[in-house]
């Protein structure tokens, strides 16, 4: 008898880095490259710009805490696309002292 896997969206791990995170830091290395050639800057400055870039990829891949399965580039993503006129309400319960509990 056949077995169905439980996860058959598995990330594929290079070393410490997962491809996607990998294809996050050398798109955001790209695109400061293309950048970097459109912008008249001195060899220091571009030399800077991708390391800001490499920086920002790496951050943007780093997983927080608070949401362990999406990536900081998600977080990113919901934030801007967040509707800013509606209200999310927060639900909290209180514990049995009567303090807040979120």
């Amino acid at each position: 008898m056949y077995r169905n896997p439980k996860n058959i969206k598995q990330e594929i791990k290079l070393f410490f880095f997962y491809l996607v995170d990998l294809g996050i830091v050398a798109g955001s290395v790209m695109a400061s490259v293309y950048f970097a050639k459109l912008m008249p800057i001195s060899p220091i400055m571009k030399f800077a710009l991708y390391l800001l870039a490499f920086v920002m990829g790496v951050w943007m891949c780093v997983r927080t805490p608070n949401h362990p399965k999406e990536r900081n580039i998600l977080m990113l993503y919901y934030l801007f696309k967040m509707d800013r006129n509606r209200y999310h309400e927060v639900e909290f319960k209180r514990n049995s002292r009567g303090k807040i509990e979120l």
